[in-house]
C-alpha cells in the first residue's frame, strides 16, 4: 500500500493520468476524421489505410502528449513554483473549484494505477491467446496432399509471393488460418480439401494468400498491441473494427481478381461459415469480419458515393474542429475570489393545442403505434419464394442447406420439406436473391458430384449386390498401422452391407475410430479418402477402402466422478463405484471400457430397484498431460 500511494505521489502518475484525459478527445477527433473518410470513400484499400493511420495518430498522439506533459510534471515537483500544465486542468489544481468539493487533480493520478492495471492484464490474456494459437502449428496436423500443394506453388507465383509457405491440414482447425510472418504456414480444416469443389479451395487459398502477400499478421499483432495499450478508449475499438473488416474486403478483391468467378468464391464464403466454431483472433481466417456483408459486397457492389460526400465531410471535420477548439480556450480568471454560479434561464416551452374534446374519436387512440407501423412496412417489403432442389435427395442434406441458409443470411422465415425436396423462404427480395443463387449453386454441385461419381465408378456393386470388406489402406502418420488393419479387418471379415456408404459409415464409427479411441487416441480424427470395387466373389462385391487417420496425442485415465443431476436421482456409494470402474488412474484411456463400465452401473441400479437411470458422460481434457477426468451425470 506504501508503494501504490508513492506511486501516486510522483509526477509520472500524474503524467500519465493528463495523458488518458487529452487522448479521450484526441481519439474522439481522430475517430470523427475516420468516419468522414468512411462516408466519402468506398475503396477497401483506401478505407484501410485510413484506418491504420488513424490508428497510428491515435498512438502517436498519446506519446506526443506523455513527452509533452512530463518534463512540465517533473519540472514542478517538490517546488514551489507553479506547475505547467495545459489550461483546462490548470483551473483544477489552481483552485478553481468550488469550495467543499474535492480537487479534481488529485484524482488523476489514480487513473494511471487502473491504466497499467488493465494493460497488464490485456496483455495477459493475449499472451496465452498467442501460445494456444502457436501450437496449432505443432499438434494434430499432417501435410496435405501433394496436388494442393503443387496448387499452392502456382496460385503463390500469380500472387508474386515468394516466401516458402507450408500448406498442412489440421484436425484443430474449424476454418483456414494463416500462422508466422517469416515463415507463414495455412492450416485447413481436416477434411476440407476433399469436401469442397476445387475452384472454392483455389478461392480460399488466394485469399489466404492475399493475406501473406499484405503482412497482415505481422499488422494484426502491431493492431492487437495497441489495441491492449489504449483499451479504454471506444474509438480504438472502432478503428480495430474497420481495419479488421477492410482487410478482409482487400482481400476478398485480390482473391476475386485472381479467380474471376465471384459467386464461386462468395459460395466459398458460405461453406465455411458452416465449418465456424469460433475463431483465433491472434491468426488471420478466412471467415473473419461480417460473412453478410461481405458476400452482399461481392454479389452486388454498391455504387460510388455521391458528390454531397465531400461536403458532409467537411462538415463534420469543421465541427469536430469547432469543439476542439472550444475545449482548448482557457478561462478568464476572475478578480473576485467568489464563484458564482451562472444561472441558465429557460425560454418557455410553447403551449400544445389540447385535442377536441366531446368527440366521438380520441386522438390518441387512432394514432398508430410507431412499433407497429414499422413491423407493418418491413412486412410489405417481405416476399414469399419456394426452392426446388432435384438434386438435393436426403434429408441431412436439405437440413444442412437450410442452417447454413438461417445462419448465413439471417432470415426471417425459413421451412423445409423433405418429402417434397422443398425450401420455403420469406424475407426481402435482395436476401432471397442471395438465397437462390446459394441454393442454385450448391444443387448444381451435387448433381455434378453425383453424375462424376456414376461416371468413374462403373464398376461398384449395383443395389441388389451385397457388399463386403475386402481390404483397408490407412494413410497418416499411424502407430500399428498393421495391427489396426487386421483387428479391423478380422472384425468386419464377411458383414454384409447394403452399398459402400453403408460399409464405410459403420467401419469408421465401430472399426477405425473405436480401435484408436479403446487405446487412449480419443481425439483421434478419421475421414473416407476413395473407394475402389474389387473382383466380385461368390455373389458378393469387395471393397477397398482408404482412409486418413490423425490420431492425435494419446490420453490417460485420471478419475471419474458419478453425481446427481436434479434432487430425485440417486447415485452408488463410492466404494461400489470404485469397484464397477475397473480403469485405474493413469492407465491408457479406453472408451470400449467406458461403455462396460456404464452397463454395470445401470445393472447395479436395476438390482437396486431404481429402474434405468440416464448416465450423461462429460469429459475434461488435461491437453497438457494428456489425462482425462469423466462425470457422469445420473438422471
Amino acid at each position: 500500500m506504501r508503494q501504490l500511494e508513492s506511486f501516486i505521489g510522483t509526477p509520472l502518475a500524474s503524467a500519465i493520468g493528463w495523458v488518458l484525459l487529452h487522448s479521450l478527445w484526441q481519439g474522439a477527433i481522430v475517430a470523427g476524421v475516420l468516419a468522414a473518410a468512411m462516408v466519402a470513400v468506398r475503396s477497401p484499400r483506401v478505407r484501410y489505410f485510413a484506418a491504420c493511420a488513424a490508428m497510428l495518430v491515435m498512438v502517436g498522439g498519446f506519446s506526443f502528449t506523455f513527452f509533452h506533459t512530463l518534463p512540465k510534471a517533473m519540472g514542478g515537483f517538490g517546488t514551489s513554483g507553479p506547475r505547467t500544465l495545459p489550461a483546462w486542468h490548470d483551473l483544477a489544481e489552481s483552485g478553481g473549484s468550488h469550495a467543499g468539493r474535492p480537487n479534481f487533480a488529485a484524482f488523476v493520478p489514480w487513473l494511471a494505477v487502473f491504466w497499467i492495471t488493465g494493460v497488464c492484464v490485456i496483455y495477459l490474456r493475449r499472451l496465452a491467446g498467442a501460445i494456444s494459437v502457436r501450437r496449432l502449428r505443432r499438434r494434430g496436423v499432417c501435410s496435405a496432399p501433394v496436388h494442393w500443394q503443387k496448387e499452392l506453388a502456382h496460385l503463390s507465383a500469380k500472387l508474386r509471393v515468394s516466401r516458402p509457405i507450408l500448406l498442412m491440414e489440421s484436425c484443430l482447425a474449424e476454418v483456414p488460418l494463416v500462422l508466422g510472418h517469416l515463415r507463414p504456414m495455412i492450416l485447413m480444416p481436416i477434411g476440407l480439401l476433399a469436401g469442397l469443389p476445387p475452384a472454392q479451395i483455389e478461392a480460399i487459398l488466394l485469399h489466404e494468400l492475399a493475406h501473406i502477400r499484405r503482412c497482415d499478421y505481422l499488422m494484426n499483432l502491431l493492431q492487437r498491441l495497441v489495441e491492449g495499450l489504449l483499451f479504454y478508449h471506444p474509438a480504438i475499438w472502432w478503428i480495430s473494427r474497420v481495419m479488421r473488416a477492410e482487410r478482409e474486403n482487400c482481400c476478398d478483391d485480390i482473391a476475386v481478381s485472381i479467380s474471376r468467378d465471384t459467386q464461386e468464391y462468395a459460395l466459398a464464403l458460405a461453406a465455411l461459415e458452416q465449418n465456424r466454431l469460433r475463431a483465433y483472433e491472434t491468426a488471420i481466417a478466412a471467415t473473419g469480419s461480417s460473412l453478410m456483408k461481405r458476400v452482399r459486397r461481392l454479389l452486388h457492389p454498391e455504387r460510388a458515393t455521391g458528390a454531397w460526400a465531400p461536403f458532409l465531410a467537411g462538415a463534420i471535420l469543421v465541427a469536430i474542429g469547432a469543439v476542439s477548439l472550444a475545449a482548448w480556450q482557457p478561462k478568464v480568471p476572475q478578480q473576485n475570489s467568489v464563484a458564482v454560479e451562472p444561472q441558465v434561464v429557460s425560454p418557455p416551452l410553447p403551449q400544445q393545442p389540447e385535442p377536441p374534446r366531446g368527440g366521438p374519436l380520441d386522438s390518441r387512440r387512432t394514432s398508430p403505434d410507431p412499433a407497429s407501423a414499422q413491423k407493418h412496412r418491413n412486412s410489405e417489403k417481405e416476399v414469399v419464394q419456394t426452392f426446388y432442389l432435384p438434386a438435393t435427395t436426403t434429408h441431412e442434406g436439405l437440413t444442412q442447406l437450410t442452417t447454413a441458409l438461417r445462419q448465413i443470411l439471417e432470415l426471417q422465415y425459413i421451412q423445409q420439406l423433405s418429402t417434397r425436396n422443398v425450401i420455403i423462404i420469406r424475407d426481402t427480395p435482395d436476401k432471397l436473391a442471395l438465397a437462390e443463387q446459394i441454393i442454385r449453386d450448391v444443387d448444381k454441385a451435387k448433381e455434378l458430384a453425383t453424375n462424376s461419381q456414376q461416371a468413374t465408378s462403373p464398376s461398384l456393386p449395383q443395389p441388389s449386390t451385397k457388399v463386403v470388406l475386402g481390404d483397408l489402406k490407412i494413410e497418416g502418420d499411424v502407430h500399428d498401422r498393421d495391427g489396426v488393419r487386421d483387428r479391423v479387418l478380422n472384425q468386419f471379415k464377411g458383414q454384409e452391407y447394403g452399398d459402400a456408404t453403408q460399409l464405410a459409415d459403420i467401419l469408421m464409427e465401430r472399426g477405425i475410430r473405436a480401435d484408436f479411441q479403446n487405446r487412449g487416441y480419443f481425439k483421434v480424427v478419421s475421414d473416407v479418402t476413395g473407394y475402389q470395387a474389387l473382383g466380385i466373389a461368390d455373389g458378393k462385391q469387395p471393397i477397398l477402402l482408404t482412409v486418413s487417420v490423425i490420431e492425435g496425442e494419446q490420453y490417460r485415465f485420471e478419475k471419474l466422478v458419478v453425481r446427481a443431476a436434479d434432487t430425485s436421482a440417486s447415485i452408488p456409494p463410492p466404494e461400489v463405484v470404485q469397484d464397477l470402474v475397473h480403469l485405474k488412474q493413469g492407465d491408457l484411456f479406453d472408451a470400449g471400457e467406458l461403455r462396460d463400465t456404464l452397463g454395470r452401473l445401470k445393472q447395479w441400479y436395476a438390482a437396486h430397484g431404481y429402474g434405468t437411470p440416464e448416465l450423461r458422460p462429460g469429459f475434461t481434457f488435461d491437453d497438457t498431460h494428456h489425462l482425462i477426468d469423466v462425470t457422469l451425470d445420473v438422471k
